[in-house]
């Protein structure tokens, strides 16, 4: 065995690792994973490469599934881990030739960027762009893949443009904060966890509704599923409906929507106030944890529905929770117009884990790649 098919998997996990479990800054790290491709001397050596870039970036997953499927066998987590990794290198794998050429390591991106691969297309180096090219939406997105494709050539010139661009960022880098008026909390609720305890429901609404009398934002933003049962959890707003809609207010609460009879059940934000009803239904629920395709139970997934809903006047695009690590819903929202990003999440099951930090950090690049105001609140 070469040693080059040890030191390039070796170096592209501590890629993956560097780029997503530290700064922000540290995105720019990911460009490196085509330069790495590139190099390898035979495609099982690229898939290597790439399994172990994936890897690397999600190392904290088998910890927050050990959490969450607290009835599984410790090594389920480096399963879901691992089965990732494989399906995202699968397009670095099929397209890696001993000469390889720029439209390749693009192509390999876009593919890991879309579904069906996409679904689980994490990590993806195009997050990077935020970094580079601030402000530059769909131009600094291409700006990105040209890099991309100079860098299987000339890593060194795509190195140095790469700095230059992070550098930029640093002292120019749009302000993220949200429109005056607009506001996330973040909260701390045992029930958050997505429980359907009538009891727990009550205490956390309770909570939840204190939280927005203490504060005369015109537009709240609470987390995923806090709000609980929906059937539970909006009559016990109904006084609050009244007087925030009075207000000019709203308030927009994580719950779960499940119909009579049915296994199935939607993740929805739901509207309170002078807006109200449900706004948002998550477009991509967490794989194996929530969608569950092959069965009679879990989440639905609404693909391509609601890119962008109109509150108060504003075209807001949600990233809810696991949507927030991936590529194709921020851009689907982005193309539909969004002009504020609002990206609630519940991280009870990973608060001792970079995961939540992830999320940020991917949402945070793409507001400042297209000069959005990005709005977070999540539950711990």
């Amino acid at each position: 065995m070469k040693p080059i098919t040890i030191i390039l998997p070796l170096g592209s996990f501590l890629t993956g690792w560097a780029a997503w479990n530290t700064i922000d800054g540290a995105l720019v790290l990911s460009l490196l994973l085509p330069v790495l491709w590139a190099r390898s001397p035979n495609r099982w050596a690229a898939a290597g490469v790439a399994v172990a870039y994936y890897l690397g970036a999600g190392l904290d997953v088998p910890a927050g599934a050990g959490v969450f499927f607290g009835d599984q066998p410790g090594a389920f987590g480096w399963f879901l881990l691992g089965g990732v990794a494989v399906a995202n290198s699968i397009p670095w794998a099929a397209l890696w030739r001993s000469d390889p050429h720029g439209w390749r390591a693009v192509a390999a991106v876009v593919l890991t960027s879309i579904p069906p691969i996409g679904i689980v297309g994490w990590a993806n180096p195009l997050t990077a762009a935020g970094i580079v090219f601030p402000s530059m939406g769909w131009i600094g997105l291409l700006g990105v893949m040209l890099i991309i494709a100079v860098s299987t050539r000339m890593p060194f010139a795509s190195t140095g443009i790469a700095t230059g661009g992070v550098l930029i960022g640093l002292f120019f880098g749009p302000d993220l904060a949200g429109p005056a008026g607009w506001m996330g909390i973040d909260t701390q609720l045992s029930g958050g966890r997505g429980d359907l305890n009538l009891v727990q429901t009550y205490i956390d609404t309770q909570h939840l509704q204190q939280l927005a009398r203490n504060t005369k934002s015109e537009v709240i933003v609470m987390p995923e599923t806090v709000g609980g049962l929906a059937s539970a959890s909006v009559p016990l707003w109904s006084d609050e409906q009244s007087k925030m809609k009075l207000e000019g207010r709203t308030v927009i609460v994580g719950m779960t929507q499940r119909e009579a009879g049915s296994s199935h059940y939607d993740n929805i934000m739901m509207a309170i106030g002078a807006k109200s009803g449900i706004v948002y239904k998550q477009r991509v629920p967490v794989p194996v944890s929530m969608w569950r395709p092959f069965t009679h139970e879990g989440a639905r997934a609404y693909w391509f529905d609601n890119p962008v809903v109109s509150i108060h006047g504003r075209h807001v695009g949600f990233l809810v929770c696991y949507e927030q690590l991936i590529t194709w819903p921020v851009l689907h929202s982005v193309l539909a117009g969004s002009q504020i990003l609002a990206a609630p999440g519940n991280a009870w099951w990973a608060k001792d884990t970079k995961i939540p930090e992830i999320q940020h950090r991917a949402v945070r690049a793409w507001g400042q790649l297209f000069d959005i105001p990005v709005i977070t609140a999540f539950n711990y």
